[in-house]
């Protein structure tokens, strides 16, 4: 008996909605369907997570150049699959017991200055660990700029770009993920800045197979891109950061 799908309103004899695709095998959610389904999802042989991961594992560039290409459906969404990497990056580190300026390696203090200025760059730092995630996130479009000039004679434009940048940093985050436990481990002792250099080198390394896979670049060429574009990025943050706080502390200074 023909009936319609509950989800698109398109005719449907079967199981599956031939428009949507939806399971319409069962007419009420229970408890037992939300797990499954759930499961599936994540962690699903073929669902959308497993293919991203496993084509940025296999040839990141190349996963760029099949999203672009129109094969979207296939994967997670750039966007998101770097806003879900950022989040369990800061989410595990809490676990750990690191704030986010910890996490990341930055220190914003001051050892100079009377105990009102001290007390303003501490103030600033509290509310920079509270959205260091946003700006982080907010920021990534820069390094796209950069390499979108850097890039201009491949003919990709700047959303193609800001396609590889999303993936390229979301494994970025899933890195320091994986190294949390490491910077646990040696946090307080003379090793501790080993989890930030192998963070660096792993980060590189994918970055620049990304880059060479996506535009077609030499090695040389997608290093010298990659050195130079992060570079600027880099400084744009920095910058923006020294400016946030120049004006946190006149702000502070004149409402006191």
């Amino acid at each position: 008996m023909e009936s319609t799908c509950p989800n698109c309103a398109h005719p449907s004899a079967g199981r599956y909605c031939p428009a949507c695709g939806q399971d319409n095998a069962r007419a009420r959610l229970d408890s037992r369907a939300v797990v499954l389904s759930t499961v599936q999802n994540l962690v699903g042989v073929d669902s959308a997570l497993v293919r991203t991961l496993r084509g940025l594992v296999r040839d990141p560039g190349g996963l760029g150049r099949e999203y672009i290409g129109g094969r979207r459906r296939r994967f997670v969404n750039p966007a998101r699959f770097c806003l879900l990497s950022l989040a369990l990056w800061f989410f595990v580190g809490r676990l750990f017991g690191f704030d986010a300026l910890e996490a990341t390696g930055m220190n914003v203090s001051s050892n100079t200055g009377d105990a009102e200025t001290k007390r303003r760059i501490a103030d600033f730092t509290f509310q920079l660990a509270k959205y260091l995630d946003l700006l982080m996130y907010l920021s990534l479009p820069v390094f796209a700029v950069f390499l979108r000039l850097a890039s201009r004679r491949t003919g990709r434009n700047l959303a193609e770009v800001l396609v590889l940048v999303l993936y390229v940093e979301g494994v970025h985050f899933l890195i320091a993920v994986v190294l949390l436990p490491v910077q646990f481990a040696v946090h307080g002792t003379s090793l501790s800045a080993l989890p930030q250099v192998i963070r660096f080198a792993v980060y590189t390394a994918f970055a620049l197979r990304a880059i060479r896979g996506f535009f077609g670049f030499t090695w040389r060429g997608a290093a010298w891109r990659f050195a130079v574009c992060k570079a600027g990025h880099v400084l744009v943050l920095v910058l923006a950061l020294i400016t946030l706080l120049i004006a946190w502390i006149g702000t502070t200074g004149s409402a006191g």
